[in-house]
């Protein structure tokens, strides 16, 4: 059992920046899963046409310190008379005086929250809405700037961190203080994974993901598992260009990995 106490917790003061460059863009294709659902377009996967029924498209822009300062998101989905958008939702970040400043695309909420030592990172994103709360707080951080805990409205998450690679995710309710889901990762340790995009949040693992299981308790009749693979492709410069998701489900396919998403990442 984890006890908070009302002030934040010392945070390493090392700044570890990844060697390689940031993702300036991205795009993730999501799976058609009946035919009914509408189609957006396709998608080619080691020679296969999938068809899929949404897309993503993100932008980042970061500042001379590597910190995220811009975010544009686009979201796609097919429709009857073909694709249709809402258009970019713009979110913009700042820094200054150990304070983290957001402008919410799409709302134009402003939030502000407090920095870590290292200036990179917040220790809360809380966001106060007129009807809700979206808790987000007692953020902790590892010396490699990865996220080892935080806290939600329904749950609090402890992060295993392994050679700079998460590992393992327990995951406790805060009702009854139970573990509600375990999540296990293995990662290809020969090749590096694209550096984290939302910086304030802290950096991702340090090598690629190749595999990840998820068991939750709560179901009613025991625990579900649920097994995601990964295929990762990469350029001349051993960069992550391409990462194909897999999905196990015995109500799908009768458990036997199957496309579910497709990201392809610009630096």
């Amino acid at each position: 059992m984890l006890l908070y106490g009302c002030k934040d917790a010392p945070v390493e003061t090392a700044v570890a920046i990844p060697s390689g460059p940031r993702v300036s863009r991205l795009t993730t294709s999501y799976l058609r899963i009946l035919n009914q659902d509408p189609l957006l377009d396709t998608v080619v996967v080691d020679g296969t046409v999938y068809s899929i029924a949404s897309k993503d498209s993100m932008a980042f822009q970061y500042d001379s310190q590597d910190r995220l300062i811009n975010f544009d998101r686009t979201q796609f989905s097919g429709g009857s008379g073909g694709s249709y958008t809402n258009g970019p939702l713009k979110n913009v970040y700042a820094y200054s005086n150990g304070q983290f400043q957001e402008v919410e695309g799409g709302t134009g909420s402003r939030f502000s929250y407090k920095l870590d030592n290292t200036q990179r990172r917040v220790l809360s994103r809380t966001k106060k809405r007129n009807l809700y709360t979206e808790l987000d707080t007692l953020r902790q951080y590892s010396p490699e700037g990865i996220l080892t805990s935080v806290q939600t409205a329904n749950y609090r998450q402890v992060f295993t961190i392994e050679n700079g690679n998460v590992t393992r995710i327990e995951q406790y309710s805060n009702r009854t203080n139970k573990l509600d889901q375990t999540t296990e990762l293995t990662y290809d340790l020969a090749h590096a994974a694209p550096p984290a995009q939302f910086t304030f949040l802290g950096e991702t693992s340090r090598n690629a993901l190749v595999n990840k299981k998820v068991q939750d308790y709560t179901a009613p009749g025991g625990a579900v598992t649920y097994t995601y693979s990964y295929r990762n492709l990469y350029d001349a410069q051993g960069r992550m260009i391409r990462q194909i998701e897999y999905h196990q489900d015995s109500a799908i396919n009768q458990g036997k990995p199957y496309f579910w998403t497709d990201t392809d990442y610009y630096y």
